[in-house]
C-alpha cells in the first residue's frame, strides 16, 4: 500500500496548505502512467483502492495534457497508407464528414491514449446513423512527425469520404483507347 504525506491546499484556509494522507495501492506516477494510457479515473481509483476525490488531484494534469494532444492532433495532416503526404488536417476531415452526413460537430466526442511506442490514440464517437455507416474511428498520431494516420474501419470511412468534395457532384469520366 502506497502511504504518503502529501501537501494539498485548505479549502477554508487561503493560501496556507494543510496535510493529508492517501492510503493507495498506486503511487501518484502509476496513478498518472495509468490515465494516460486510457484507464478512467474511476477505474484507477477501484485498482488503486482509494475514491475517485483522491485520485482527481494526480489526474488533472494528465487529463489536461490528453485533451492538448487532441488539439494538436487536429491541426496536424491526415496521411493515408501509401499516399504520400497531405495538407487535410484531421480537423477539416472531420468538419467536412460531419457536414456531409449532418453530424452536429457538437455530438463528437474524442479521447486520447498514449501507446507504449509513444504514439498517441485519437478516439472519435458520434451518435450512430440509420445509414449503417461507422460512429466511432480511432487514429494514430504521431507528436514528434505531426501527423495522424488511420486505425480502423471507421477512420479510413472518414478519410475516403472525404477525399469527396461535398459541392461537386460526381461525374462518369469517358476514357477512350
Amino acid at each position: 500500500m502506497y502511504k504518503r504525506q502529501l501537501t494539498q491546499p485548505n479549502p477554508g484556509h487561503q493560501g496556507r496548505e494543510g496535510r493529508w494522507t492517501m492510503d493507495s495501492a498506486l503511487s501518484p506516477r502509476e496513478i498518472q502512467s495509468r490515465i494516460r494510457s486510457g484507464a478512467t479515473v474511476e477505474e484507477v481509483a477501484v485498482e488503486a483502492g482509494v475514491g475517485v476525490d483522491q485520485v482527481e488531484p494526480f489526474a488533472v494534469p494528465v487529463l489536461a495534457e490528453l485533451d492538448h494532444i487532441i488539439e494538436v492532433a487536429m491541426t496536424c495532416p491526415v496521411r493515408r497508407a501509401g499516399a504520400p503526404g497531405s495538407h487535410r488536417t484531421l480537423g477539416t476531415v472531420i468538419s467536412r464528414v460531419a457536414k456531409a452526413n449532418s453530424i452536429p460537430e457538437a455530438t463528437i466526442s474524442w479521447r486520447s491514449w498514449r501507446h507504449e511506442d509513444r504514439t498517441w490514440a485519437l478516439e472519435a464517437r458520434w451518435p450512430p446513423s440509420t445509414e449503417g455507416a461507422p460512429h466511432s474511428a480511432t487514429f494514430r498520431f504521431d507528436l514528434k512527425g505531426r501527423h495522424t494516420s488511420p486505425e480502423d474501419a471507421g477512420a479510413r470511412w472518414l478519410v475516403n469520404l472525404s477525399l469527396i468534395h461535398i459541392s461537386e457532384p460526381t461525374r462518369p469520366r469517358l476514357i477512350s483507347y
